[in-house]
């Protein structure tokens, strides 16, 4: 396991019984962590929540609590915009946690998986490694974000990007990287894009203004990339939006076209949960991206609703496991089970396979057993800027990569 500094996470213990909320802490301790609050139930954890001066990277919530249950505090922390990571820590059954953390995610919150009690440093430690390298420190949630502030970001340039690196399973290799905006914003703090999405989306000028800053930047990175000597491809989420646009296929080949990068070193990513109910439209843009040679990935598959329909209809030309699944599917039995299902479809269908969230060796490896074709995740490389990331990636392929 690698090793990581922990000591400046803030983790909130949510648990009603006393002799549990020490030993977690004990655990904590044991990792160099020091900034702990405990909640003896929802509400006072809720209360924690909203205080101005209080910010956490991390809530473990116990599901079956007297006053205010597990289910009824998550969904009250979605409802005051909790800006950290949740986990559940339950002797529940699985389905019963595994359909808690459904709720969780459809909520909005960033729930980064369960751990079945009694809680060990082992079971924590690949939460806590997503933690870290997801590079967006948790900020309070003020109400909504208006469209002046969202104008304002792109007057002031408060957004900005890192690339977290995808790794071919067999070779060792860098294939790509996927583009990750940021949003500095002056009150909130750093805010991923799953934060301000929704927002921009509201105001088409705003979203139109997004989508071009995204595929300007991620473009012009891979250009100078493979000008650089790296042939390495980027990967680019989009928003349902772009659909609106029936010009969107022309504007980005001739982004593409500009910083002379070949559309096969392209790859859009859309995710699962926004796929339903833009059909139509999706299927439209998507052939006609990859007629123009550009590739398309469906992300987050195994934790969202996808229907089979879309699979089949829309081009698609890859298949990202969503690290949901990914994260504990060395013991978990079910998550494995999705997985292994993940990735025997994606090779019925002929789709290359990538695995997000990857925390340790041992996920690693047993995604090379089951086939999986790349993976991404902090085992791997934590996100970086385009110039970091450059420079990594010499460092990268100058060593042997990672060996079984």
């Amino acid at each position: 396991m690698m090793t990581t500094d922990y000591s400046t996470l803030r983790i909130l213990i949510v648990d009603d019984q006393a002799h549990v909320r020490t030993y977690v802490r004990g655990i904590l301790g044991g990792m160099g962590i020091e900034h702990i609050t405990e909640a003896n139930d929802g509400r006072a954890a809720l209360a924690a929540l909203r205080q101005p001066d209080r910010v956490f990277d991390l809530a473990l919530v116990d599901l079956k609590m007297a006053d205010l249950d597990g289910v009824e505090t998550i969904r009250e922390m979605a409802r005051v915009h909790a800006r950290c990571a949740v986990a559940i820590l339950s002797v529940e059954d699985e389905h019963v946690i595994d359909a808690a953390g459904v709720l969780a995610k459809m909520q909005g919150l960033r729930f980064l998986g369960a751990i079945q009690k009694p809680l060990t440093s082992e079971k924590l430690e690949p939460l806590l490694l997503r933690v870290v390298g997801d590079a967006v420190p948790a900020t309070p949630e003020l109400p909504g974000i208006a469209p002046v502030e969202i104008r304002e970001a792109f007057e002031r340039h408060e957004m900005f990007f890192n690339y977290d690196p995808q790794i071919n399973i067999r070779s060792g290799e860098c294939e790509s990287a996927q583009a990750l905006i940021r949003w500095a914003h002056p009150q909130r703090g750093v805010l991923g894009l799953e934060a301000f999405q929704a927002f921009v989306d509201r105001a088409p000028e705003h979203a139109k203004r997004l989508a071009s800053l995204v595929l300007g930047e991620a473009v012009t990175a891979c250009g100078a990339w493979q000008q650089g000597g790296h042939a390495v491809g980027v990967s680019i989420p989009l928003s349902p939006r772009v659909f609106d646009h029936v010009t969107f296929t022309e504007e980005i080949e001739a982004i593409a076209s500009h910083h002379r990068v070949v559309p096969a070193a392209i790859t859009f990513e859309l995710s699962a949960h926004h796929l339903p109910g833009r059909q139509v439209a999706l299927i439209d843009i998507a052939t006609r991206l990859r007629l123009k040679g550009f590739r398309l990935a469906i992300s987050e598959f195994g934790s969202g609703h996808t229907t089979m329909d879309l699979l089949q209809d829309v081009p698609f030309s890859e298949l990202k496991l969503d690290r949901l699944i990914v994260d504990g599917c060395v013991t978990d039995k079910k998550k494995r089970a999705v997985v292994e299902a993940s990735l025997a479809l994606s090779a019925r269908l002929r789709l290359r396979s990538v695995a997000v969230g990857v925390a340790n060796r041992d996920e690693w490896n047993l995604l090379a057993d089951l086939g999986c074709e790349a993976a991404q995740g902090p085992f791997l490389a934590r996100p970086a800027s385009a110039d970091d990331f450059e420079v990594w990636i010499t460092r990268w392929m100058m060593s042997a990569g990672v060996r079984r």
